[in-house]
């Protein structure tokens, strides 16, 4: 599972890579503690710069909750038991490692190719910038199967787009293609396709070209922002998703998907 997440570094450039392609860089269970893992790690020695991006075509498919995944064993465990404070834990739990990532003390970009979906988009949210190919598409789809992850990103996508376009997007499941994506501010810039990476080291370049002190202190101003905003917010979505997850729908959506129909709720 440890090559399932890949870390490398050039110079003061950290790469955070996902390498399911296969699966569109869908994420396990055992991932999140992967990049916990790799997250440590670059606490004790921080790059100048961390770039997410995923093997393949796409960034992302969001999480791939399968029968022998220990993470489906624990929430069809607290499903059955009907257990929301366990649930509400976990989450936490799994937020904490895109939340540590987001706490390192440098620029984080996020080059995004292909599908940025569901727990894919929440984990490019924990980004400070996002660079994206003109052909990404971005949505935080639970709705359609009755699931609210819980990590996060409602609440970032609230604050970087506002609270009625978020809205509108999340309770239908929509997508957005990435000239919408851009004009909502989700995205900084936009890349032909296959040069997402290539677009963040651009960014990269440019950043190196600013005071050091200035720049760390000016992105630690940003972050201090959106944590003040966000203050309580997080927990509240932990605490609805978690009643979601209780609720068993997640399981039906499951269902519906792999057998290629629409769910009958």
């Amino acid at each position: 599972m440890a090559d399932d997440v890949q870390l490398s570094v050039q110079g003061g450039v950290a790469f955070i890579q996902l390498n399911r392609p296969s699966t569109g860089n869908a994420i396990l269970g055992p991932m999140f503690d992967s990049l916990r893992k790799i997250v440590l790690k670059l606490a004790d020695a921080p790059p100048q710069f961390l770039v997410l991006s995923g093997e393949g075509a796409d960034f992302c498919t969001g999480l791939e909750l399968e029968a022998g995944d220990p993470l489906y064993g624990m929430l069809e465990s607290m499903m059955s038991s009907r257990d929301a404070y366990r649930v509400q834990e976990l989450i936490t739990r799994l937020r904490g490692t895109f939340d540590a990532m987001g706490r390192l003390p440098c620029p984080i970009i996020a080059a995004i190719e292909g599908t940025c979906h569901g727990a894919g988009l929440e984990l490019a949210l924990i980004a400070d910038l996002r660079i994206a190919s003109d052909e990404a598409t971005f949505a935080l789809p639970g709705v359609r199967s009755g699931l609210l992850t819980g990590l996060g990103g409602l609440v970032q996508l609230s604050l970087l787009v506002g609270p009625a376009r978020a809205a509108a997007l999340t309770l239908t499941g929509s997508t957005l293609d990435a000239s919408e994506a851009m004009s909502l501010g989700l995205v900084s810039r936009l890349c032909p396709p296959g040069m997402a990476r290539a677009g963040a080291l651009d960014l990269v370049a440019e950043m190196q070209r600013t005071s050091p002190t200035a720049r760390r202190q000016t992105l630690l101003a940003h972050r201090a922002i959106r944590q003040k905003m966000a203050e309580g917010l997080f927990e509240h979505e932990s605490q609805c998703a978690a009643r979601t997850w209780i609720s068993g729908e997640w399981q039906q959506g499951l269902s519906a998907r792999r057998s290629g129909r629409e769910p009958s709720w």
